[in-house]
């Protein structure tokens, strides 16, 4: 094909955003932080990201997601957990397709939590742990395997396929990977999802961070909206990607992410004694496999989840990973990064979409961005590490409410064009 003349290489390869975390983390342990955190319990309520977020606030205005379609481009969905079956019994996916041929059990889990955090009812934990938009239904595309991989054409068949059909309000896309800002086939393909099928497209600014311009495809694409991760204080997590975003020749582009959600952190084991008396699942120092990591010291068993500060969402029952299982309800678990992060904003979007249909009212996927970012709250850090701030339910309900009621438009498109301008 080259010699030929055409443009032509091999299907790179992607990761779901937690996956990157995994490898990326074996560096942070080793070389980055030498300041480690003591293994602790953690009850959910400290790490309830609908109490960070005022989620509920949003409820108590009548918007959790009905007449919303949230499409998950992921690693699948447990169709059986019963967070997806709305109070009648009926399932609440409206449509799923496996793009990788091994089934549509969700052998990886990260698509089961994504999707639980996004909109999963909480029917298995009488609403302690329900996501953003627990009454929308669900696209789901299976394109990642058990190894949590993909390549860049299974994503993108998967991308067409959420306009066909029953097309979606909002996909979300907790992956990445490298690529040229809007000339990378799948940030195109995310901004003519926007421009020409009026679908907000929410990805993972992804877990490279500290770094400047660590932003991958899809999220450094212009239309796409990009999320960064915060802690349980909402302040931004080391591990986060940053922006500003550059085009092949170095020269910057504009700002993003354009907001963070709660992402969690990760446990920074504390060095092990030699100590033969101390109470530890393994000997100090030995090699064990803690929530998909390696090369970690060994911690004490009910402490061994790398997630634990995370999010605490549906748990597929194919998912191997039992040490960040919550105890006593095996049906949720911990997990942590921007790939947690972002179907917070997905489930976000899909209240104010599904609350707009409802009331008739206009909304593109611009003014929605637009809102969200508007109402976020500030919390004091460089644009590039925070966008616009953190998820805000209240604030975000008060102004469409007003908005709606008003017959304004949803979101102030000039101020969210306004963000993207950096120091530069």
């Amino acid at each position: 094909l080259q010699s030929e003349g055409i443009e032509s290489r091999p299907a790179r390869i992607f990761r779901s955003a937690t996956s990157a975390l995994k490898t990326s983390l074996k560096a942070v342990f080793n070389n980055v932080l030498p300041q480690s955190i003591s293994p602790a319990s953690f009850s959910a309520q400290v790490y309830d990201s609908r109490v960070k977020t005022e989620t509920d606030q949003l409820w108590s205005a009548q918007m959790r997601g009905k007449e919303a379609i949230i499409g998950i481009i992921d690693s699948g969905l447990d169709v059986l957990h019963p967070d997806f079956v709305d109070g009648q019994g009926n399932s609440r996916i409206a449509d799923y397709l496996d793009f990788t041929g091994d089934g549509i059990e969700d052998d990886n889990g990260h698509g089961t939590h994504v999707a639980g955090i996004a909109g999963g009812n909480g029917k298995s934990s009488n609403g302690e742990f329900a996501g953003m938009a627990p009454e929308s239904r669900f696209k789901i595309a299976k394109v990642f395997s058990k190894s949590g991989q993909s390549d860049e054409s299974t994503i993108l068949a998967a991308m067409k396929w959420m306009r066909t059909g029953e097309k979606v309000d909002v996909l979300n896309m907790s992956l990445g990977g490298p690529g040229i800002p809007n000339k990378d086939p799948l940030g195109a393909m995310a901004n003519d999802l926007t421009l020409r099928d009026n679908i907000l497209v929410v990805a993972a600014a992804g877990n490279e961070g500290p770094l400047a311009g660590s932003i991958g495809s899809p999220a450094n694409a212009r239309y796409v909206f990009a999320v960064g991760g915060g802690d349980k204080n909402g302040q931004p997590v080391f591990f986060s990607s940053r922006g500003p975003i550059s085009d092949e020749n170095g020269e910057v582009l504009y700002a993003k992410p354009d907001l963070v959600g709660i992402s969690g952190g990760v446990l920074m084991p504390e060095p092990q004694s030699p100590d033969p008396g101390n109470q530890l699942a393994g000997s100090a120092g030995s090699e064990v496999q803690i929530g998909g990591l390696k090369s970690l010291p060994a911690l004490p068993i009910q402490d061994s989840c790398v997630y634990a500060p995370g999010v605490v969402a549906a748990r597929s029952s194919r998912d191997q990973d039992e040490f960040c299982t919550v105890k006593g309800n095996p049906q949720y678990r911990f997990f942590s990064g921007t790939s947690q992060a972002t179907p917070m904003t997905a489930g976000f979007a899909a209240n104010v979409i599904g609350y707009a249909k409802g009331k008739n009212h206009y909304a593109t996927p611009f003014h929605v961005k637009a809102v969200l970012m508007e109402t976020a709250v500030d919390l004091g850090h460089p644009q590039e590490m925070q966008g616009s701030g953190l998820l805000s339910g209240r604030r975000l309900a008060s102004a469409v409410l007003d908005r709606v009621e008003k017959g304004l438009p949803l979101g102030n498109i000039a101020f969210s064009l306004a963000r993207r301008l950096t120091s530069k």
